[in-house]
């Protein structure tokens, strides 16, 4: 089922045109349920729909349920892009920059059809002024998480060394795309990082997040901007961040899952961390191997704060 949940997220994001076999009905309602519960179930509806071209159709009643679902999702991620949108014009009316860091950040990276079946939740939206006043300028139907510092875990010296980073970089956080602000490519690829660090810790990694990072690198090709010191490169920085072991990890995720080109890739793929991510993401992992795997490879105080 594993092998057929990826080919569907493949063939829905456009990396692969047909699936390995056919599933059967009772599969397709597994696949269905599955992408429902990793937050990818408008991407997986478009894989669905584009394998009527090779004569593999989910249940009439499934695949109605699907669409249905798929159409809220977009109308959902429609109206979410369009509060942001306007909340970023209004702040900065009042001199206050800020910058999406997050899912709704990515629609360059995803392509707007597909970026639009993403499924929108809460966002991470920096910023730079008083707190005050962008919860003042803030609809209270948008989901959004104001940040005035990005943190990795729970450690005071990794934030530390985080902050004196971003001031070394902060002009890569702040780039206008389109109707948003948001980081430079290549920050997006450091601060997502940091942002599944933290999904990982709070048990909130989803798929979705995982197809987020694999946009974010594929849509840059392995092209990675200078950083304020030139020679530091972006697997550089995860080691300051002590994620280089995380990192390598999310690595082969990207390339088993989705398929990823190692072009794209600032690290060597990790299998074995891989395999590690991809069970807790898909919650097939045993309870005291797990932990074990944790405390043996991550910091203790993120583990215990978290």
């Amino acid at each position: 089922m594993r092998k057929l949940f990826f080919e569907l997220m493949q063939v829905g994001m456009g990396q692969l045109d047909c699936l390995s076999r056919g599933p059967s009905p009772e599969e397709w309602k597994e696949l269905y349920e599955l992408s429902q519960r990793e937050a990818v179930a408008g991407i997986c509806y478009r894989g669905a729909v584009s394998l009527f071209d090779y004569g593999l159709r989910a249940p009439q009643d499934l695949i109605i349920d699907w669409m249905a679902e798929a159409e809220e999702i977009r109308e959902h991620s429609e109206h979410t892009f369009s509060l942001l949108a306007a909340f970023q014009r209004q702040v900065a009316k009042e001199s206050m920059r800020t910058s999406v860091l997050s899912g709704d950040g990515l629609l360059s990276s995803y392509g707007e059809e597909l970026f639009y079946l993403r499924e929108s939740t809460a966002i991470d939206v920096y910023f730079k002024g008083y707190r005050n006043v962008a919860e003042s300028n803030k609809q209270p139907e948008l989901d959004v998480n104001l940040m005035d510092s990005v943190g990795v875990g729970k450690s005071f010296w990794r934030n530390s060394r985080m902050e004196k980073w971003l001031q070394k970089n902060g002009d890569m956080l702040f780039r206008q795309e389109g109707e948003l602000m948001v980081p430079s490519p290549t920050m997006h690829a450091v601060l997502y990082m940091a942002y599944l660090y933290n999904r990982l810790l709070s048990h909130n990694l989803s798929m979705r997040d995982l197809m987020d990072y694999f946009f974010i690198l594929r849509a840059g090709g392995g092209r990675f901007e200078a950083f304020y010191d030139a020679k530091q490169t972006v697997g550089d920085v995860f080691s300051l961040l002590s994620l280089s072991r995380f990192a390598r990890g999310m690595m082969w995720v990207m390339q088993e899952v989705f398929g990823l080109k190692r072009e794209c890739m600032p690290v060597e793929p990790l299998k074995e961390e891989g395999r590690f991510l991809l069970d807790d993401v898909l919650l097939d992992n045993h309870f005291l191997l797990h932990w074990g795997h944790l405390l043996a490879h991550y910091s203790w105080y993120d583990l215990i704060k978290s």
